[in-house]
Order: structure tokens, then sequence, then C-alpha cells
């Protein structure tokens, strides 16, 4: 009995260590976030004109499986070494420079054997792939497919490398206020669905079943939590809510909304809603008391017990549907990117960041509360991403992204699911806190490969879980 008691006693001694390791952090500042950030567009060029120069090199129409291999090295290994050890601002210049390097190199390489047989026979299966592609996929932009990869393959590293000293501290979700780079995470994560909804939402097609699953889900990751006893952060979206019953809000309110105005549906209209919903919301917090009421040690009832999460989805509805906007300006077009398109996203961006600037002035940006300063962040986060997708897109000799791509865009919430369960399961087997930078990094990239190799098995045998 005394040993089994000293060893429940160590067990939440080590839960307690793990829930502080992850409370009352500040963030660091927008100018890191987005620097981290911008690695992906930069690799996700130099991978996609690689592949190209090995194709030309090796005479090969195409090359096959490799093709994964060189995905992961250049599109998800450079992102975990930013997110991990290459966080320091001098670590982080060496490797922009050491990938920025390479794709100059085999830019130059392809441009002057670009009448080459080889190349020319590559770029012919490079458009029998990309019509392939395009109807698995649908109308989706190339910058869309990008961006949502993009924000996947962040979440995806992060749940799990926050777990472990290797992982900034700056870069958690902060407590209250504060820019960390998981915090933006969350509202990239949200537009990522939204911007693929206007197709949809044109054809008239937005069915609430899919809120069942995430409902399902939710409830799921609820009671294995308490049942485990797994390690809970309150603040972060209260004692019983999760990001599934907020994705499954998100879901039922477009729902509603689109059957109100299914006859006058307009993308400018939805961003109107959207940003009618998040200043209404913002009034509550700042005018009537909402935030000082959400920040209060108040857990009374189950509605306070779950105030950050409930009151935070307002904040991502409006969020939702300012997203669905933002995807209709980036939605495929039979044209490149000309200087009209592209000064448009320009201003788009400039009015953002301007906002950005000035809301971030008055109001403290907080994850927690979802409020207006943290909304407009995420836009100009999310507006920067995939305006830098566009102009990669418009460089010669850059193709369509790779197979995996195009696999984590297909699968992402089932991805997203996968990664949590594996999460789960490499905190109940490691302890994560005393275990060294060399065999984390180590475990991350095991987990990051099993993650992407089964995304890449659900492409290529044609299936596709979808929950919107």
């Amino acid at each position: 009995v005394e040993w089994k008691s000293r060893m429940a006693n160590t067990y939440y001694d080590y839960k307690a260590e793990k829930e502080a390791f992850v409370s009352n952090l500040e963030g660091t500042t927008v100018t890191e976030v987005t620097l981290v950030l911008l690695i992906f567009p930069v690799s996700l060029c130099t991978e996609i004109l690689l592949r190209s120069t090995i194709a030309l090199l090796t005479s090969a129409k195409s090359i096959g499986d490799f093709d994964c291999v060189l995905g992961y090295v250049l599109i998800c290994l450079p992102l975990l070494l930013s997110f991990t050890v290459c966080s320091q601002v001098e670590y982080l210049v060496r490797l922009y420079l050491a990938v920025t390097a390479s794709g100059i190199v085999c830019f130059f390489l392809i441009d002057t054997r670009k009448r080459d047989r080889a190349y020319l026979q590559y770029c012919e299966d490079i458009d029998r792939i990309r019509k392939a592609s395009s109807k698995k996929d649908g109308k989706k932009s190339k910058s869309i497919t990008a961006f949502r990869t993009f924000v996947t393959l962040a979440t995806v590293i992060a749940i799990l490398a926050v777990d472990f000293r290797i992982f900034p501290r700056r870069f958690a979700k902060t407590e209250t206020y504060g820019t960390g780079l998981m915090d933006i995470g969350v509202g990239c994560f949200v537009l990522s669905n939204s911007i693929v909804l206007d197709s949809k939402l044109r054809s008239g097609i937005l069915s609430l079943l899919p809120s069942v699953p995430l409902l399902l889900l939710g409830f799921g990751r609820l009671v294995s939590s308490k049942e485990l006893e797994y390690q809970e952060h309150a603040s972060e979206y209260g004692l019983h809510w999760n990001f599934f019953f907020t994705l499954a809000f998100l879901n039922i309110a477009a729902g509603v909304i689109h059957r109100v105005f299914k006859e006058v549906y307009s993308p400018i209209l939805y961003a109107k809603i959207g940003c009618l919903i998040i200043v209404f919301y913002q009034l509550l917090l700042t005018g009537f008391g909402l935030e000082a009421w959400i920040l209060s040690g108040d857990r009374s009832n189950l509605v306070s017990q779950n105030k950050e999460g409930l009151c935070s989805s307002i904040g991502y509805l409006g969020l939702f549907f300012t997203g669905i906007w933002l995807g209709f300006l980036h939605r495929k077009t039979s044209t490149p990117l000309f200087p009209y398109n592209f000064l448009r996203h320009i201003c788009v961006l400039f009015c953002l960041a301007s906002a950005c600037f000035v809301s971030s002035y008055f109001l403290p940006i907080s994850r927690r509360l979802a409020n207006l300063s943290y909304c407009i962040w995420v836009l100009t986060t999310s507006q920067l991403m995939l305006l830098s997708f566009e102009v990669v897109f418009t460089i010669p000799y850059v193709h369509d992204p790779s197979v995996l791509i195009h696999s984590i865009n297909r699968n992402q919430l089932p991805i997203f699911l996968l990664s949590n369960l594996l999460t789960g399961i490499c905190n109940f087997c490691i302890n994560t806190l005393y275990t060294s930078d060399g065999w984390a990094f180590f475990i991350l990239n095991c987990y990051l490969i099993v993650v992407c190799s089964c995304s890449i098995i659900l492409h290529k045998r044609n299936y596709v879980l979808k929950f919107w």
C-alpha cells in the first residue's frame, strides 16, 4: 500500500510539473513568429526545384517514391528545425541561407538545361500529375493547398514538441495575453478550414452532419482525459471544453447561418458577418465585463468551468466567416498572378497589418479571449502566408507541390486526430520533461514520419476522410 501511495504521489507530482511547464507563459514577438513561419514557403520552393533538378540530371521520368523522402527532408525537417534546435535567430538565419542557396543552385541548373529532353519529359509528367491531382483535390488553388498543409504540419509538430524542453517556452501558448507560435496555430487551423468552403457555399451544399463526428471526438477526448487523468491546462479552453467542440460549434453555426443567407450568398456578405461578430464580441469583452469574468477565477458552475472555450468560440466564429472571404480572394483562377492580383493581395495585407498594429496597441492580443486584436493578427499572418505561396508558384520552373503536400491537404482533420492520439501515447510512455534534446529530436522525427506516412498511404489509396 505504501509503495502504491508513493507511486501515486510521484505521478501526481509529475502531472503538476507538466501543467506548470505550459502555464504562465508570455510568448514572443510577432516578428519572430513570422520569421519562423516563413521558412515553409522557402523550403517548399527549394523542394520543388530540387525535385525537378534530380529528374533532369538522372534523366528520370519521375523520381517515384523518393519524392516522399525528398518532401520530408526539405519540407517537414526545416519546419521541425525552426521550431526546435534552430529556433535561435542566428541558427534560423543559417537555416534560411542553406535552404535558399540550395534553391538558387537548382534554379540555375534547370535554367541552363531547360531544353533537354529529360526536363521536357518531366514537365509532361508534371502536367499529367496536375490533372490527376485536380480531380482528387477539387478546384483549390495551389496556394490554398500549400497553406492548409503548412498549418497542419505546424500543428502536428507543435502539439507534441511543446511537451519537450527542446521546444522554446516562448513558442508555447501564452497564459492570457501575448503572441506565441502555438497561439497563431489555433486561429490559422480554424481559418484553413473556412477558406475552402466558398465552392460548397456557392453550390448550396453545407451539411450539419459533419458536426456529429466532431462532437463524438470532443466527448471521446473529454472522457479519455478524465479517465486517464491526463494533464490539463484549465485556462486554455476550460475544464471540459476542447478544440473538437469548438470545431463542431463552428460547423453548426456556419450551417445555420448559411441556411438564412442561402439565397443571397456572397463572400463579401460572409466577411461582413464575420467582422460584425468580431466587433460585437469585442464590445461584450470590454464594455459589458465579459473579459473580466473570463479572466476571473470563478468556476462555480458548468458554464463558468468552460468559459474560455465557450466565449472564444464566438471570436473564432467571426474569424471563420472572414476566412471564407479570404479563400475567395485566393480561389483557383485560369490566369497566373498578374500585377493587378498581386497588388490587390498586397493592399489587403497592408490594410490587415495596419489594423493589427493599431488594434494591438490598444487591445493586447489574446488567444484565450480570441479578441479583436487576435483575430486581425491571424488574418494578417494567413494573408501573408497565402501571398508568399502565390509568389512561390509564379517562380519559373516551380511546378505542382509534392505528393506529401497533396496527401496532408486531403485528410487534414484525420491527420490532426492521429497526431493527437500519438501525442497522448508519447506522453504516457515517455517522461518528456526529462528527455534530452537529442532523444527528443529523434522522437519528434519518428512521430512526424509516422504521421506523414499515414497521410501518403491514404492519398495513394484514394481514401478521403472528411468532416466538413
